[in-house]
This record gives C-alpha cells, sequence and structure tokens, in this order.
C-alpha cells in the first residue's frame, strides 16, 4: 500500500504539472488564434462571411476514433488542441439570420471547400484541427 501511495504522489505532481503548461499552451494559442488564425481564415472565407473571435475558442483535443473527429472523454487526458471558430453572415451570427428571410449559408459545402486549407493551418501551428461553425438552416 505504501508504495502505491508514493505512485500517487509522483501522479498528482505530474498532473499538477501537465494541467498548468496545458493552461499556458491553450492561453498561447488563444492568442494566435486571435492575432493569426482567425485573419488567415477569414481571408479564405466568401465574401459577407466572417470569423466572430469573441465565440470561438480553443478546445482541448483527444484522440482520434474510427477516423472521426475526436469528441471529448473526460475520463483521459487531452493530447492537443483543436479550434472551433463560429461564423458570421454580415457581421450577425449565422443563427440570427432566423429573422430576416434570407438563406444562411451552406456549412457543410463550406467545411468541405475550406478543408485542405484549415488542415494546412492546423498541421502549421501543431493543432489537432480547425473547424468553422455555424446553424444553417433556410429561412423565409
Amino acid at each position: 500500500m505504501k508504495n502505491l501511495s508514493g505512485r500517487l504522489a509522483e501522479y498528482k505532481s505530474l498532473a499538477e504539472e501537465l494541467e498548468a503548461k496545458r493552461r499556458s499552451l491553450k492561453s498561447e494559442f488563444q492568442k494566435s488564434m486571435i492575432d493569426e488564425i482567425i485573419p488567415r481564415v477569414n481571408q479564405l472565407l466568401p465574401d459577407g462571411l466572417s470569423v466572430n473571435g469573441s465565440e470561438s475558442n480553443v478546445c482541448d483535443a483527444y484522440h482520434l476514433t474510427n477516423g472521426k473527429y475526436p469528441m471529448p472523454d473526460y475520463n483521459t487526458t487531452p493530447i492537443g488542441f483543436e479550434l472551433s471558430l463560429e461564423l458570421l453572415c454580415d457581421g450577425q451570427p449565422i443563427r440570427a439570420f432566423e429573422k430576416r428571410g434570407s438563406l444562411t449559408p451552406d456549412i457543410g459545402e463550406l467545411q468541405k471547400l475550406l478543408k485542405q486549407d484549415l488542415e494546412d493551418i492546423s498541421k502549421e501551428y501543431g493543432l489537432m484541427g480547425i473547424q468553422v461553425y455555424g446553424e444553417p438552416e433556410e429561412i423565409g
């Protein structure tokens, strides 16, 4: 039992160090997202669309399973970071177009169009991925 207690104390110390490093890196990525990555992604978007920096996030990333986008599993340790970028259309959240009587952009098609560019930016920064999102729906 004594050996297990010592190993647990060592684990706790390592976990605290790792958590401090994770928070520091996440903060650095948040700054890079705002100052560097969002402006680059905005240049790739069609006219009228932009990224909402205040609603975009640096998220913990986990192991990929079955080639699908990583889903949070709070029973595992995150292995990196990914960006989740909210899109705006004409400066408004896409979901706000509900009352404007227009057609919102097709986010699925936009994701396909941007896939390679977002993968390239992800690799450049060592991220596990960059996703753009909105709430596309036909209004009218």
